[in-house]
Formats: structure tokens, sequence, C-alpha cells
């Protein structure tokens, strides 16, 4: 089942918000190549997850700083081991043959990688981002 955006993911930027709307969509394109149990496009996927989210941390963090986030350095440490777990399991897909475990387990990384990510942590920046405009951006 797909993953919906919903306003109680919204931390208060625009920029932010958007790139976790693309972040969802990358996801549940990855999903479809699971339900399809085509390794390639599934593969090809989680590249381009691992491309964005790579942008998006970085965008992420700077405008963290700008906006005096004060857990901004173990933000950080939490994007590069998403980075290392969204690695590993394109890792994983690349070498392992096709078997439902393997797909469930990634389905289940990436959903948890999501909500980690932005429900666990990003919405703490939420009332130091209200104090700016949404349209920050760095």
């Amino acid at each position: 089942m797909p993953i919906h955006w919903n306003p109680n993911l919204s931390v208060g930027n625009d920029r932010i918000d958007n790139d976790h709307r693309h972040l969802i969509e990358l996801i549940n394109l990855a999903e479809r190549a699971l339900e399809a149990k085509n390794i390639n496009k599934l593969s090809n996927q989680l590249a381009q997850l691992d491309h964005y989210a790579d942008i998006h941390f970085k965008s992420e963090e700077r405008i963290a700083r700008a906006v005096h986030f004060p857990h901004s350095e173990r933000m950080h440490q939490s994007h590069s081991d998403l980075t290392r777990v969204l690695q590993t399991c394109k890792h994983k897909v690349d070498n392992t043959a096709w078997s439902d475990d393997m797909a469930h387990e990634v389905l289940t990384l990436l959903r948890t990688w999501l909500i980690d990510h932005v429900i666990k942590e990003d919405l703490q920046m939420k009332p130091y981002l209200m104090k700016y405009a949404p349209s920050l951006s760095l």
C-alpha cells in the first residue's frame, strides 16, 4: 500500500516538505517495483532514492543550522546512519536473488527509514522552522 503525504507530516518549511513528498514518491515507486518483482527497477529506484536523499539531507542540515535547531549535529549523524541503511539495502538488492523475504525486508527498511526520518526526527525541528517564513531555503 502506498504511503500518502498528509498535513501532519509538514515541518512548516516548503523546501523540506516538498523534499519529503518526493522521497515518499520514490519509496512508493520502489514499492511498486517490489510488487512487480522487478529487481532491476527496484535497484534503479533505490539508487534514485539514495541520490535524492543526499541532496535533501544537505539542504535540510543547512536549514536546520540557519534556524538554530539545537540538534543539528545529531541530525547530521542520523542522516549518515540513514544513508548507510539505504546503501546496505541497495547492496542487498543488487547481490541477492529475489525472495519474498528479501522483498519484505526491503519494504520494511524503506518505510521505517522514512518514518524514522520524517516523523521521529524532522518534526522536532518544526517549532524552530515556524519562526521563519515557510519559503526559507538555503
